[in-house]
């Protein structure tokens, strides 16, 4: 979508690549790999193209003009509060979401650890009853 708003944009102001890649400070090229999708601006580019077309980032990205995106007051809520504490406070709550972090990693890897070693286990058995059958039917 990106690439046929900036095409639409800049044909509609009567700009080549060539002009409109010198207003934003890049390239002709870079303007063409933005114009067949190969490539995506840099925000700071991106801005630049905004207020050059008189228009929203999110419509340069094809997001709809009232996109408004989904906020988690519970995390706010927690940011807030951790902003407002001292250092000795954020320092002790860094301490914990790390440690609660690592438990939870290791949880996750101990969970997948499990899961191989059942399935390396269904797998052992299997070939173990496989070669069983087949000895016994070779006597």
């Amino acid at each position: 979508m990106f690439q046929v708003r900036l095409k639409e944009l800049r044909e509609n102001a009567k700009l080549s690549q060539a002009a409109l890649a010198k207003k934003v400070g890049v390239g002709q090229s870079t303007v063409g790999m933005w114009e067949s999708g190969r490539n995506k601006p840099e925000n700071s580019k991106l801005e630049s193209l905004a207020t050059l077309f008189n228009v929203s980032t999110d419509y340069l990205l094809g997001r709809p003009e009232n996109f408004v995106p989904e906020v988690d007051t519970e995390l706010t809520e927690l940011i807030a509060k951790f902003k407002a504490l001292d250092t000795h406070g954020k320092y002790v709550v860094s301490l914990l979401i790390n440690a609660e972090f690592s438990r939870c990693q290791a949880s996750a890897d101990d969970a997948l650890y499990d899961k191989y070693m059942r399935k390396s286990a269904e797998d052992r058995a299997a070939i173990d009853a496989a070669e069983d059958t087949t000895s016994a039917s070779a006597r």
